[in-house]
């Protein structure tokens, strides 16, 4: 149940072990106990998924979702109409329904290309931002405990001299993290966390004894700058590129009838010295990258599609020109959730180390239609859309940070995931929940229900 800001309760005055006092919320999330344990499990689960094996770090995972379940029913006079919930259920429903409809069609191959959960699993933020609250503070500590996770995965790296002095002479690091596309897409999101906070940084430092604010705040951004640029991502530089340009557009509307403030200058000008005193240490690095596709980008160019060469870029390009081939066999349903590989095996244009290296398409849209054809497709696109449409709507009692953080780090993911299949790996997932609970939070924290138009009163629910 939602209430408004005017009727939301002392929280100092509950008592010690009531949720509510310490991450308070505007809508009641059930018994004590139970949102105890979904916001333990929430921090629990974002804090060690990057350095714990899957046997553990799924178990928080689980209970922060199932008891997500037993929540949504007893709310779901009002859930039900939320644009996010019937997303979800559309996509626990597509997978089967698609199924059923290629099981007609030829039952073995329905059988050997199901897998029917990457849908689905895009929503474990949803379980995630009830928890949460929608609450500032808190929202601000789960983005923490995330960076401090993500921090400590790359301590443990087992080979870490060797990484930092690699990274020093400008060789690509990955910190023993999956890969270095998915450590950039993490210190990127973290990146555009930071710059979301600064003027908060900056209004929060008083005086001398604040000093370790700015401090922490400037290490955070060379580490990620540093990260993002050692990873040889192309991808995350393209699409930081691309938020950048969303904020020189958003700044010149901003501004078109006055001048920017001095807390936004300094912002600017912090940002500036650091990217540019770091990039400068890295220009010979990223020059070689650019260079290294000079010929393939020629091919694409002239339009020859049938010789482009297999370099980094190349073995994308020719990837997905096979993809479309095979989603214009079936557009609408798709093949299924486990057809990427088979395709890659099967495909005559790729040499035989493409087929042995690579099991995906280097795209999650293309990925999504191959696997669940053009709904699919929508469905994945249609959470996004709401979020940032919702996200923009929300009134002045919504911290500008918020916003700024929910656009921006939307905005990466949506281009990041032209050149990777983020969404098809649990790395992706992993972001997705540290990305959109931030929007959704706050959308559900001033969302009204019917009881609140019938002045129900507010539960604490503090006896469990």
């Amino acid at each position: 149940m939602t209430v408004t800001v005017s009727q939301a309760p002392q929280y100092s005055s509950l008592p010690m072990t009531d949720v509510n006092r310490w991450f308070p919320s505007t809508w009641d999330r059930g018994p004590n106990w139970l949102v105890w344990l979904g916001i333990a499990s929430s921090f629990i689960a974002i804090f060690i998924k990057l350095w714990t094996p899957i046997s553990i770090n799924r178990i928080p995972e689980a209970l922060y979702t199932l008891p997500f379940f037993f929540a949504l029913y007893k709310n779901f006079h009002w859930l039900k109409k939320d644009r996010i919930i019937q997303l979800f259920f559309a996509a626990l429903l597509w997978p089967v329904i698609a199924f059923g409809i290629h099981y007609l069609q030829d039952p073995e191959t329905a059988l050997e290309y199901r897998k029917m959960d990457n849908l689905a699993r895009l929503f474990l933020f949803v379980p995630i931002a009830w928890w949460l609250g929608g609450n500032t503070r808190t929202l601000g500590w789960y983005l923490t405990t995330a960076f401090s996770g993500l921090l400590l995965a790359c301590l443990l790296d087992p080979n870490l001299p060797a990484t930092l002095t690699a990274l020093a002479q400008g060789k690509r690091v990955d910190f023993n993290i999956l890969n270095a596309q998915h450590v950039a897409l993490y210190f990127s999101i973290a990146f555009i966390g930071l710059l979301s906070v600064t003027q908060l940084v900056i209004s929060s430092t008083k005086s001398v004894k604040d000093t370790w604010k700015p401090l922490l705040y400037v290490a955070g951004l060379i580490i990620c700058i540093a990260v993002v640029l050692g990873t040889q991502t192309r991808a995350a530089w393209l699409a930081l590129m691309a938020c950048a340009g969303i904020w020189i557009i958003q700044l010149g509307w901003r501004y078109r009838y006055k001048k920017p403030g001095g807390k936004f200058l300094i912002s600017v000008l912090i940002f500036t010295s650091i990217s540019g005193f770091i990039g400068y240490q890295f220009s010979d690095t990223v020059v070689k990258r650019i260079q290294t596709e000079q010929g393939t980008l020629n091919h694409i160019i002239s339009g020859d599609w049938e010789n482009i060469p297999y370099t980094s870029i190349g073995i994308r390009i020719n990837t997905w020109i096979e993809a479309t081939r095979w989603i214009a066999d079936k557009p609408v349903t798709g093949w299924g959730g486990n057809v990427r590989k088979v395709i890659i095996d099967q495909a005559e244009r790729f040499p035989e180390w493409v087929r042995d290296r690579f099991g995906h398409f280097h795209n999650s849209y293309l990925e999504f239609s191959l696997a669940y054809g053009l709904v699919g497709l929508l469905l994945l696109l249609g959470v996004f859309t709401q979020l940032l449409w919702r996200i923009n709507r929300l009134d002045h009692t919504s911290p500008q940070w918020i916003k700024t953080f929910s656009i921006y780090s939307i905005a990466l993911l949506l281009v990041m995931n032209f050149f990777e299949s983020y969404f098809f790996f649990w790395s992706g997932i992993y972001v997705i929940t540290v990305t959109l609970v931030i929007p959704y939070a706050a959308i559900l924290s001033q969302q009204t229900s019917p009881d609140v138009v019938k002045n129900k009163p507010f539960t604490h629910s503090s006896q469990g």
